[in-house]
């Protein structure tokens, strides 16, 4: 269970436990809880489901992950990043050149370190 060190531990169990769904409202996502009331403020191009406690978010093009709190704890900076799964989870990193493009796949922990890597090259786009 990942907590915020700014939140006393047994309100971050209850926070963990909270159901947010996300909500879209004037052209951003955010997120709200099984009540309707606005818990993370719609602040972002495009969000993920949460699972084991992070939700991906985009903003500017590039995901991220933040908490149920709304904190960014994995940087945006990736080109494609899936759900944590079994405390991972699978993201790429996109670079274009003039034949076509590189991309770094990448499974990263819940701190947004990587744990494996996989280099993918393909053709022209």
């Amino acid at each position: 269970m990942i907590y915020n060190d700014n939140i006393p531990e047994t309100e971050a169990i209850i926070m963990e436990k909270r159901i947010l769904k996300p909500i879209y409202e004037n052209g951003k996502w955010g997120f709200a809880d099984e009540n309707g009331t606005v818990v993370i403020p719609c602040r972002w191009n495009d969000v993920c489901d949460f699972h084991e406690g992070l939700a991906g978010v985009q903003r500017d093009g590039k995901w991220g992950y933040i908490d149920k709190t709304g904190e960014l704890v994995i940087p945006c900076e990736f080109g494609e990043a899936d759900d944590f799964h079994e405390g991972l989870a699978h993201v790429v990193d996109w670079s274009y050149c003039e034949v076509g493009c590189v991309y770094d796949e990448y499974f990263i922990d819940h701190n947004g370190d990587i744990v494996g890597e996989i280099n993918q090259e393909i053709g022209p786009y």
